[in-house]
């Protein structure tokens, strides 16, 4: 029970990564705060950690929206007092297309949620916790394509290559006050 009596946010949180990650931080003991698009999925989601005995709140958040993004972390800190991590897990793969035939929104719509929606959350994240001033932990989920990129999905291995890049950067910033940020690769 590695979390006990810690709150943590998980965006993406109504399915796949996102999901397991929130019942595997509930069952170490946990509080979660559980974000994502899909309102039903995410309450299903926040129910079956209850069931488990954690306490969940879900919070529908287009992370690609600052306003969203501050309004998630308000209710978590209106419900639970405080956080001490965050998964930054929401994303898209977009439009699966040749480079030739990308259009300016295909690229848009993938850097928006991607990137953009890692970076609003994590620097809302940052910034509670750094006032917090108890340390913390913050992961954003990236991709292997950052490192070994693949055919037909540029804007997700540029946007999880920024990702990455973020993420490092974020790391040097907030190491002085002990919060922990880490790019987590699955696969």
């Amino acid at each position: 029970m590695l979390l006990v009596d810690k709150v943590v946010v998980v965006t993406g949180a109504e399915s796949g990564i996102g999901r397991a990650t929130a019942q595997a931080c509930a069952e170490q003991g946990a509080s979660l705060v559980v974000a994502g698009l899909d309102a039903g999925r995410l309450d299903e989601a926040a129910a079956a950690i209850e069931a488990a005995g954690a306490s969940a709140l879900a919070v529908p958040t287009d992370i690609a929206s600052a306003e969203a993004v501050a309004r998630l972390f308000d209710a978590a800190l209106e419900r639970f007092g405080h956080i001490d991590g965050v998964v930054a897990n929401a994303g898209i793969i977009g439009a699966r297309k040749a480079v030739v035939e990308l259009t300016l929104e295909d690229w848009q719509q993938v850097l928006d949620v991607n990137l953009t929606g890692t970076f609003l959350t994590v620097m809302e994240a940052a910034r509670v916790l750094v006032r917090q001033g108890q340390g913390g932990s913050i992961i954003a989920t990236g991709s292997s394509t950052a490192l070994r990129p693949v055919s037909g999905l540029l804007p997700y291995v540029a946007s999880k290559g920024g990702v990455h890049a973020l993420m490092q950067s974020l790391a040097l910033e907030l190491a002085p006050h002990r919060i922990r940020v880490n790019t987590l690769v699955p696969g």
